[in-house]
């Protein structure tokens, strides 16, 4: 059964989160044409929501139902009905602590699941909104809960972990050249966690760049202690 249907957003659609970036892809090529009068505004980076649509290719269009089907499968074998927005703050919270459990995993796959569905949350839960600034004050709200329960620290250890095995897997390939056709397939589905990965780390960052005039007091302790964090050397895993 599908979850979202009662809102009208069928799994085989596009995501409205893609549709965005559509638009914004659109727009910007539409506009290479001939416009001698160009109004740019000159700065050392965009609004949020255009920062975070440039993370995204087209070829990434067919992971975003992954991610939802990652976040509905974790959630029925939590016991868990997999809607958001209706949950409570405290279930929210509890989703999110089990979901990190989650990282932690030796198996990989179930490990990167876990990571999938907290992209979903990031994305802001894209399958039950209905509209694009409803999208945009999920994602930001969900990504505040994020930090606060130590996402950003669990997706930087599975940074370094990814990295980890890109060199093992580096060397393997030097070692058994024969096995060419395995190696590819090991390389893309090695990039396609690491784009999991970065896609999560990209989101927060960008998110909590800038303040908004809707920001709670404790959004506002959040973002500036995750500033002070950054400040910090990020190289170093415990």
């Amino acid at each position: 059964m599908d979850v979202y249907d009662n809102n009208g957003n069928g799994k085989e659609d596009l995501p409205k989160l893609r549709e965005i970036f559509r638009r914004q892809r659109q727009f910007s090529e539409s506009s290479m044409g001939d416009c001698p009068d160009i109004d740019f505004n000159y700065d050392d980076a965009d609004t949020s929501e255009n920062e975070i649509a440039e993370c995204y290719s087209y070829t990434e269009g067919p992971e975003f139902q992954l991610n939802l089907k990652a976040f509905e499968e974790l959630c029925a074998e939590l016991g868990i009905v997999p809607l958001w927005q209706s949950a409570t703050d405290s279930g929210r919270k509890s989703l999110i602590v089990r979901l990190s459990d989650h990282l932690e995993l030796c198996n990989t796959v179930q490990r990167m699941r876990a990571a999938r569905a907290v992209l979903y949350v990031a994305q802001g839960c894209w399958g039950e909104v209905q509209s694009d600034r409803e999208q945009h004050e999920w994602s930001r709200r969900n990504v505040f809960l994020l930090v606060q329960c130590g996402i950003w620290s669990s997706f930087l250890q599975l940074l370094h972990l990814e990295i980890d095995n890109s060199e093992v897997g580096e060397n393997q390939q030097q070692q058994q050249q024969q096995q060419h056709r395995l190696a590819v397939s090991a390389s893309l589905a090695n990039s396609a966690d690491l784009r999991v990965i970065l896609s999560v780390l990209y989101t927060i960052v960008e998110t909590l760049r800038c303040s908004e005039d809707e920001d709670t007091e404790t959004q506002t302790n959040i973002r500036e202690h995750f500033r002070q964090e950054l400040a910090q050397p990020q190289g170093e895993s415990d």
